[in-house]
């Protein structure tokens, strides 16, 4: 339309400047207007001719817009069937591999659960089993401690067997009970002492006292055990175990009466036996100086027990060197006695 209106305005600015300059009458006019309608009319054919096609315009453009939509939905209807036949292709496998998926975390938390169960139920039955092991252990340690008591006799054999299926015993490392096996140790060392082998009283130390705080009266029985063979072969080896084990128990308890007599019958045997005067002399020295500390202590219990050990000694081969203290040192011995009965009398009060 725009066009149309630019194509009269152009015709009539050409016509007026054509006649410009010239008198214009009527029919001049009249004939310039047919003129102009004519051109009108054949320029608005032309026009017109513009929006037309064999096919009327309004019937070509309903017929575009239906072969767009035809081509449009062919194209989305290709895709829709492309993607349609791929999940009717592959439908089976999408539907296995989703069943694989559930059937693999089904599995998993049933694996997870059966072994949550197992191990719980491991643990309970280990639980179990361990402390079967434990008490037959204990069984056999009493079965053991019940020999011992039982041996009246005082067998060497039975006191080795006793030995030997301790050892066996405590093999197992899993497996302790230290209150029995110390107590065990010690009758075992009371034993071999009975029995005259301090050579299994030292191997019986040695194989526990590095685990197991072994008694007093364990290392008290050594100290014994190698003061009888010290005074039976004089062999110096046997005076320094015999001194060791009583270092020992002293060091376990300082007022311990056992290790300190066997102590003062070491120095009584060293002071006759010694061809060396100095030697002979260290040995009173020794002897003199820890009597002192007995009878300068607070407790009356050690000098008891020194007396009492003594005394016991004198019914023994050991007679001659308790007799040989209380010559050297009267006094002394004497204050100690004295001690001894002092705590008899409170002891019995």
């Amino acid at each position: 339309m725009k066009n149309k209106l630019f194509i009269i305005l152009g015709c009539l600015l050409i016509n007026l400047a054509a006649h410009a300059n010239k008198q214009i009458n009527a029919d001049s006019l009249l004939l310039q207007i047919n003129n102009i309608n004519e051109n009108l009319s054949k320029i608005n054919e032309k026009v017109e001719n513009k929006y037309y096609t064999r096919i009327p315009n309004e019937d070509f453009e309903n017929l575009l817009n239906t072969r767009i939509q035809e081509k449009v939905n062919g194209k989305f209807s290709f895709w829709i069937g492309l993607i349609i036949g791929f999940i009717a292709l592959s439908g089976a496998g999408l539907y296995s591999l989703i069943n694989t998926q559930i059937e693999n975390k089904v599995k998993k938390a049933s694996t997870d659960y059966i072994d949550e169960s197992m191990n719980k139920r491991f643990a309970e039955f280990n639980a179990f089993i361990i402390e079967a092991k434990q008490s037959i252990f204990n069984e056999e340690l009493e079965r053991l401690q019940r020999r011992i008591d039982n041996n009246t006799s005082k067998n060497p054999e039975e006191y080795e067997h006793i030995h030997n299926k301790l050892i066996l015993l405590l093999k197992s490392k899993d497996f302790d009970n230290p209150e029995l096996i110390i107590k065990i140790v010690d009758d075992l060392a009371r034993g071999y002492y009975f029995t005259g082998n301090s050579k299994r009283i030292s191997e019986i130390i040695e194989q526990f006292e590095a685990k197991y705080d072994l008694t007093v009266t364990t290392l008290a029985n050594a100290a014994i055990s190698y003061t009888d063979f010290y005074e039976l072969g004089g062999a110096n080896n046997y005076k320094e175990m015999a001194l060791k084990y009583c270092e020992e128990a002293l060091i376990k308890n300082p007022v311990y009466g056992e290790p300190t007599s066997m102590k003062l019958i070491i120095n009584m045997l060293d002071h006759l036996r010694m061809p060396d005067e100095i030697d002979k002399k260290n040995a009173y020295n020794d002897a003199l100086a820890l009597i002192h500390k007995v009878n300068s202590g607070s407790s009356y219990l050690w000098a008891h027990q020194t007396i009492k050990r003594l005394e016991t000694d004198k019914g023994y081969k050991f007679q001659k060197y308790v007799d040989h203290l209380y010559e050297l040192f009267p006094d002394e011995m004497k204050e100690m006695k004295t001690r001894f009965d002092e705590y008899e009398a409170k002891r019995h009060a």
